[in-house]
């Protein structure tokens, strides 16, 4: 029941309770009158039966529906704290609902009492009173009364919080009810609007007869998640009333998905249909506001108006849902999958960037100024090569990097995109997370020095060197300090020809012209020529 903490579902009893589930009800419904009023007709095991014999060749019919849509449907506030809820519990950067189950709930309150709890749901709210300590406030998309008239209190495509472990995959019901869903299938007009409600819904969104859950059963379900371990603790729908319920919903028929009208151009392209399969779901509203999408059998398409419409699938499409898809930096694809500027590699491009894949390297992500950097550069084309991460923290507070197989380009607010390529970007990539932590940024792109055939890239806190005969080495810290204050690579110490390792008592690096060590008790450096 959604007007207290949320709760849950379960696995379920099937037809095979049958007969002896009937004759049970049958003795329910005979003593019924004493729980009946006088208004509200009571369910009789043929009504309920024939409620239940719905045509599986035909769609179910739509049944009548009073909008009563709570202010929280549209309210910013309410909308962010779903959002934050379901990446709390479900790890889902989104409060967008594309159903896969029903769970059923009674509200505990009498007859008339619909208005009253869509008050209270939408006012606490909005007032920033919680529930169970955290917001928004629990809810549920349909109230259906005593009466059998069915109100819609929130839109199916959001999540509303009512289960723990299924917010995130149903669609809430709230049949309003004191004490047992016993005594709403003995009232033949809720009951009925009931069996109609979840028809209809099974049909729209395919959801199996199995994924029909109770409130008090959920825990139990395959679907169940929650990945900060709550559970329901509530007792609404039963296994056995569950089972009945399921039992008289009989047959549904599913409804076979259509390519959306947004999608259906692109999916009739040669070679579309056949690389992304069927769909699995309808046209779904996105992540994004204007946003479409469907599932297929092996990918994605997504569409907006600025972007049209685009698959995504494969490896590129695995990491562009790792990255949260639309809600990702990325934003939408601008294009299909295609092959890339190296043989065998393949990428999709995006409103914010690119994901690029290729057998050795696997798929990976550049955008943003980092991406700008890369495309200037010659993309996978150029020298630095196909990317072999996504864009990570980098070395300094505030940076970002991405590395490449011929190196990297780091980022910051002061410095911009620079990249690093080549053998010292290749040397760099191979450094421990501390020493590039100490070396910063660069200064500036990969130089000549005076030294014939020699390379360096200057950093803030030291330098990376490459020469055909001393190789590629990094001087860091207290011992490059001083090594530039003597003249660097133009001094008495010449090219260094080890990286920085450890002595009794402190670190020291080796050069052409000897060694420079460093005290790691009174931090004196001191030179060491050989020449």
């Amino acid at each position: 029941m959604a007007s207290r903490a949320p709760g849950g579902r379960h696995g379920g009893l099937l037809a095979g309770i049958g007969a002896v589930c009937l004759v049970m009800l049958v003795a329910l419904v005979g003593s019924a009158a004493s729980a009946a009023t006088a208004t509200t007709p009571v369910a009789t095991t043929a009504q309920l039966a024939t409620a239940a014999a719905a045509p599986t060749a035909t769609p179910p019919p739509k049944p009548p529906i009073v909008a009563a849509l709570m202010a929280n449907a549209t309210r910013p506030q309410y909308l962010a704290d779903m959002r934050a809820y379901a990446w709390r519990h479900y790890g889902i950067d989104s409060n967008v609902l594309n159903p896969e189950a029903v769970v059923l709930h009674f509200t505990t309150t009498d007859a008339g009492s619909w208005r009253g709890l869509i008050n209270w749901w939408d006012q606490v709210s909005a007032s920033g009173a919680n529930s169970g300590g955290e917001q928004p406030m629990p809810a549920a998309h349909f109230i259906i009364e005593q009466d059998g008239t069915i109100y819609q209190t929130m839109p199916t495509d959001l999540m509303v919080r009512h289960t723990y472990g299924f917010n995130h995959r149903a669609i809430g019901i709230e049949f309003v009810e004191r004490s047992s869903a016993t005594n709403i299938m003995r009232r033949q007009a809720q009951i009925q609007a009931g069996f109609a409600l979840v028809r209809w819904l099974q049909f729209e969104y395919r959801i199996p007869s199995v994924n029909i859950v109770g409130h008090g059963t959920a825990n139990s379900h395959p679907l169940f998640f929650d990945r900060l371990g709550l559970r329901n603790d509530h007792t609404d729908w039963n296994a056995w009333e569950v089972g009945m319920f399921r039992y008289w919903l009989g047959p549904v028929a599913m409804r076979p998905y259509d390519v959306g009208a947004v999608f259906a151009a692109r999916y009739s392209q040669p070679g579309v249909a056949a690389t992304i399969g069927a769909p699995t779901s309808s046209e779904l509203p996105g992540v994004r506001p204007g946003e479409r999408m469907q599932r297929f059998q092996r990918g994605m398409m997504h569409w907006s108006a600025s972007t049209g419409a685009w698959e995504v699938y494969g490896g590129i499409g695995d990491r562009y849902r790792v990255l949260a898809g639309p809600n990702s930096p990325l934003g939408l694809p601008t294009s299909g999958e295609r092959n890339g500027l190296l043989p065998g590699s393949r990428t999709n491009s995006f409103q914010g960037g690119v994901i690029l894949w290729s057998p050795t390297t696997g798929a990976h992500d550049v955008y943003g100024a980092i991406g700008v950097r890369y495309r200037t550069l010659g993309s996978e084309a150029g020298v630095l090569g196909l990317p072999t991460s996504g864009e990570t923290a980098g070395p300094v507070p505030g940076s970002r990097a991405n590395t490449f197989t011929n190196g990297v380009i780091l980022w910051s607010p002061a410095t911009g995109a620079r990249e690093i390529t080549g053998t010292i970007g290749n040397a760099y990539r191979g450094l421990p997370g501390q020493v590039r932590g100490v070396l910063g940024l660069p200064r500036g792109a990969e130089e000549q020095v005076a030294v014939p055939g020699a390379r360096k890239v200057q950093f803030k806190g030291g330098a990376m060197y490459t020469s055909p005969t001393t190789g590629t080495h990094v001087v860091y810290g207290a011992i490059a300090f001083w090594y530039f204050v003597f003249g660097g690579e133009s001094g008495s110490m010449g090219l260094p020809v080890s990286d920085e390792y450890a002595i009794p008592g402190g670190r020291a690096s080796d050069f052409q012209g000897g060694r420079i060590t460093w005290n790691a008790t009174t931090g004196k450096v001191t030179f060491l020529p050989t020449r």
